[in-house]
């Protein structure tokens, strides 16, 4: 049986701090910083005007285009010239690539040249609300990497992977429409957010699960760039 997020949390803090007292005192430490963090994200889109379009608090799907304007998806849109997909979710934007790269890749083509301690490696809660993709992409690039990436173009955070699987239907809606293609449910996808030396967050569409991987393993990538209304 599939254990749920909160099971999986309660197992993992359990397991490190070995006392039950403990583990249930730090479980409702986190629960009580996740729900004063998603409060504090309506907040900063209620402040900014920029997400205001009738709807502040609205999670959208946008197709950007090839001269740079970008339109809400609603499936009659023009499909001609569209470059990318743009998201907007709790606040935070970025856009991603119509298609993956064309094949598997590691993350890291020899992690021990990685170094043994960073303060990039995090676990899966600090992960899932990291949105700096350009800093850990930095990171993967100058440890070694074969994955291609053109200059603007990221490898997703794990909070990223997250806001794309929270909106995968009309995600992959919109990628079909715009000619692209949707999103593998029978494998992982690498993100840019490092655990430790040797192990780095994945995602698995099938579903919606992170795994702690190796970067030595092969899956697939869907570049990200910067998106801007």
């Amino acid at each position: 049986m599939e254990l749920t997020f909160n099971q999986k949390m309660k197992f993992s803090l359990l397991t490190s701090t070995g006392n039950v007292e403990k583990a249930k005192e730090a479980f409702d430490f986190v629960m009580e910083y996740k729900e004063s963090f998603c409060r504090e994200c309506e907040k900063k889109a209620d402040d900014n005007p920029e997400v205001v379009d009738g709807n502040e608090k609205a999670d959208k799907v946008m197709l950007v285009y090839a001269d740079k304007h970008a339109e809400e998806f609603t499936g009659s849109n023009p499909k001609k010239n569209i470059a990318k997909i743009g998201v907007i979710f709790q606040g935070h934007r970025f856009a991603i690539a119509l298609r993956d790269l064309p094949k598997q890749y590691s993350l890291v083509s020899d992690s021990d040249k990685c170094e043994a301690e960073s303060p990039l490696y995090k676990g899966e809660i600090d992960s899932i609300f990291d949105w700096d993709v350009e800093s850990h992409t930095k990171h993967i690039v100058e440890a070694g990497t074969d994955i291609p990436l053109n200059e603007g173009k990221f490898i997703p955070t794990a909070a990223m992977l997250v806001a794309m699987y929270r909106m995968r239907e009309k995600l992959n809606e919109a990628l079909v429409f715009a000619g692209g293609d949707p999103f593998k449910t029978d494998d992982y996808y690498w993100s840019c957010s490092e655990n430790s030396q040797h192990y780095s967050w994945v995602l698995y569409f099938g579903s919606g699960n992170l795994y702690n991987n190796g970067k030595y393993d092969s899956y697939y990538v869907r570049p990200c760039t910067a998106f801007n209304l």
